[in-house]
């Protein structure tokens, strides 16, 4: 397939989604404007980087998947709990089954992100505050894993660094920050330099 049919099959994807969540989130009005341009200008800029289309399926895949996923979050700082089940097992399972992450790699950053967590959960009892929220665990664990192990600290830099953008630009400090926008924003910027 030329690699045109591939940019008309992506844009004509990103403005379907970009319809659905218009449609979902409708009671939202014209806030909704930021959050999706800010993802698809991540979305589609990262598109137009990939050179080798051997992933692209992968590309796609997620994209299509995590953006609801990523508005949701954007806007009530939650997911739904079932669909976001399915997603997080239906991407693991892909990424198992077609060989994009092996077993025991997997089983290591499953362990680093239990390890993590264990940190995180004896932090926020001593201080009497939530940090992160239980969903961005599975989520790390997805983009982790689709990930070459050597990019991980580049993506964790970047959606952190998009993280304390969105803390300096609200007027209120202590704002809940949703993470899965910036962990889809910064997974589609680092995969799209490593293919």
């Amino acid at each position: 397939m030329h690699p045109a049919d591939y940019q008309i099959i992506i844009i004509s994807l990103i403005v379907i989604i970009i319809g659905v969540i218009f449609f979902q989130h409708r009671s939202h009005g014209t806030k909704l404007i930021k959050p999706i341009c800010y993802l698809a200008i991540f979305q589609i800029g990262s598109f137009f980087l990939i050179e080798n289309t051997d992933f692209l399926w992968l590309f796609i895949l997620i994209n299509l998947m995590w953006t609801p996923l990523a508005i949701d979050d954007f806007f009530n700082k939650s997911v739904s709990y079932w669909p976001f089940l399915i997603i997080v097992s239906f991407c693991i399972f892909i990424f198992i089954f077609i060989d994009i992450v092996s077993s025991t790699v997997f089983v290591s950053i499953v362990l680093s992100i239990l390890f993590f967590r264990v940190m995180v959960f004896f932090a926020e009892k001593v201080l009497n505050q939530q940090f992160i929220g239980g969903a961005d665990y599975l989520a790390a664990i997805v983009f982790i894993s689709s990930l070459d192990l050597y990019l991980v600290g580049y993506w964790v830099t970047l959606f952190s660094l998009l993280g304390i953008l969105h803390i300096a630009s609200s007027a209120n400090l202590k704002v809940a920050v949703p993470l899965i926008p910036f962990m889809l924003a910064s997974w589609c910027l680092v995969f799209s330099f490593s293919n």
